[in-house]
């Protein structure tokens, strides 16, 4: 499984680079993890499935929420969302 992350420039603008290189370690260390990636409807959002991805930051109970904008394959395009938690 590979992925792909929407956006660069917007999310490092928007968060820096610190939380922009959170999010690619976070979705490198779920997609070597997983078989299979589960995904979800998130209330009120249609018209895309997420997934939700742990931090891997120590001691933290946050989890980065990522809208599926295409799936080729073993290929997710995906979009950043949300973090919660």
């Amino acid at each position: 499984m590979r992925f792909a992350l929407r956006n660069k420039d917007k999310i490092v603008n928007d968060f820096g680079l610190d939380y922009y290189n959170l999010l690619i370690n976070s979705l490198t260390r779920y997609f070597k993890t997983r078989i299979e990636i589960p995904e979800y409807n998130l209330s009120g959002v249609k018209g895309y499935k997420f997934i939700f991805v742990p931090n891997i930051q120590p001691n933290t109970d946050c989890e980065f929420e990522f809208a599926i904008i295409e799936k080729t394959y073993d290929v997710y395009k995906l979009a950043y969302y949300s973090a919660h938690g």
